[in-house]
């Protein structure tokens, strides 16, 4: 099948500009007018849009020490969740909410972060849309709450686990690009779309890759970027996703890729099959988190930049914990993850790295910041993000926010790291 013909059947191109103002609402122009902030990764999506499997993974694995199946919370394990992957209940969601809270003992636990409390993770079980999400997100855990009261524009990561677990949600991936457009009229939000390259061999036209990129940057409530997710069972490099990524590259479009962390991955671990550019490759790795570090490889996205160089793409998560999670040297002599984010920054001037998620840990951000005063083409490429609302089962998120900034400027503050990270380079990123 030539993809490069099926998108130009699908997709109309003739409103887009390489202005990427001309994709954000008036609420997002207005507050760029002021003193503002930006989150570059954030999740709005609601229950509807996850399963149960998701659910238990992300926010009850860690709080309850899930590790293998002998491991049980009031039944449930991380083993079982993804053996029951493509499970749906009706109403999980409640029945899981009520679940947890017959358990009142054991709402809460030990955690390396401390004690925390269960019902934080509770909380999003009864919120049925993404606005309530956001709304959440603002009133509790806003990094405008962090720097004097600035006003924040939030990006809206979408997650495909439709196509990347083969499940039926309550909210498919067309539902969900609807709902985000109306919010985006209504907030500062920034959405971007979820490209699986498996949706391109998909034939109905709300399931169908271009089909949906099209809806979702459509004239009408245009989406702002694109989001990869690799683990969830493809290479970035897929030759399906050439044609998106040529046009993010010439109208600079951002594209955002998970690029650390290994809880959410596919369920298949023998003989994936996967396209490297357009070589058809079988991938088996002994597990699920062995495949998943495999496929978030930043090695991985060389093809995609020797073939696009201007394409704005940030690596997020900076490679994950395991990556920051020894003293960092500014010669380059730490994991070989940083290294590669590290050579592409040095090599395209539009690769950016956001350190969402690894904020929460003190010695991280430590790690960071060295780097950071060291090398000035690195932090002009790092980015702020928060990961909300998956980080939020970590303890308190505003206040590790600002723990965060404040581990940045201490002792630094002629460089205004924290300004740069939160305003100057996601500016840059995104509207550059």
């Amino acid at each position: 099948m030539n993809y490069q013909t099926q998108f130009s059947e699908k997709v109309n191109l003739n409103h887009l500009t390489d202005n990427p103002l001309d994709r954000a609402s008036d609420k997002v122009k207005d507050i760029l007018n002021g003193d503002f902030c930006i989150d570059v990764h954030a999740h709005l999506f609601d229950i509807k849009c996850i399963n149960k499997s998701y659910f238990i993974i992300r926010m009850l694995k860690d709080l309850v020490g899930l590790k293998s199946g002998s491991e049980t919370y009031s039944d449930l394990s991380i083993e079982q969740a993804y053996n029951e992957i493509d499970e749906n209940d009706e109403n999980w969601e409640d029945q899981l909410e009520e679940k947890l809270r017959e358990n009142p003992a054991l709402m809460q636990t030990q955690n390396t972060k401390g004690i925390i409390d269960i019902y934080k993770a509770r909380k999003f079980l009864g919120f049925k849309t993404m606005e309530e999400v956001y709304d959440y997100y603002l009133e509790n855990f806003s990094l405008s709450k962090v720097t004097e009261n600035k006003k924040v524009i939030v990006t809206a990561l979408m997650m495909d686990l439709e196509t990347g677990w083969s499940v039926k949600l309550k909210k498919s991936l067309y539902d969900q690009i609807i709902e985000l457009k109306a919010l985006r009229e209504k907030h500062p939000v920034l959405p971007f779309f979820v490209c699986d390259p498996r949706r391109a061999d998909l034939e109905s036209d709300k399931e169908n890759l271009y089909s949906l990129f099209n809806l979702a940057f459509s004239k009408d409530s245009s989406f702002f970027g694109v989001k990869i997710y690799p683990a969830l069972g493809y290479d970035p490099s897929d030759y399906r996703l050439w044609p998106i990524y040529e046009v993010c590259e010439k109208y600079k479009i951002p594209v955002l890729s998970h690029c650390g962390g290994e809880s959410i991955t596919t369920d298949i671990t023998n003989d994936l099959v996967i396209y490297e550019g357009d070589k058809k490759i079988s991938h088996s790795k002994n597990n699920r988190t062995e495949v998943g570090y495999s496929l978030n490889n930043p090695k991985r996205w060389a093809l995609v930049l020797e073939k696009f160089p201007k394409l704005k793409l940030n690596l997020a998560h900076f490679g994950g914990y395991e990556t920051w999670s020894k003293p960092s040297k500014v010669t380059y002599n730490g994991q070989a993850r940083k290294e590669t984010i590290f050579d592409f920054m040095e090599k395209y001037e539009n690769v950016f790295a956001d350190f969402s998620y690894n904020l929460i840990e003190t010695d991280l951000s430590k790690s960071l910041r060295e780097v950071l005063t060291a090398e000035k083409n690195i932090r002009e490429r790092t980015l702020f993000g928060t990961d909300y609302w998956v980080v939020s089962k970590e303890g308190d998120l505003l206040k590790e926010q600002r723990e965060f900034l404040t581990i940045m400027d201490d002792n630094f503050s002629a460089l205004k790291l924290s300004e740069l990270l939160t305003v100057d380079n996601p500016k840059k990123y995104l509207f550059g």
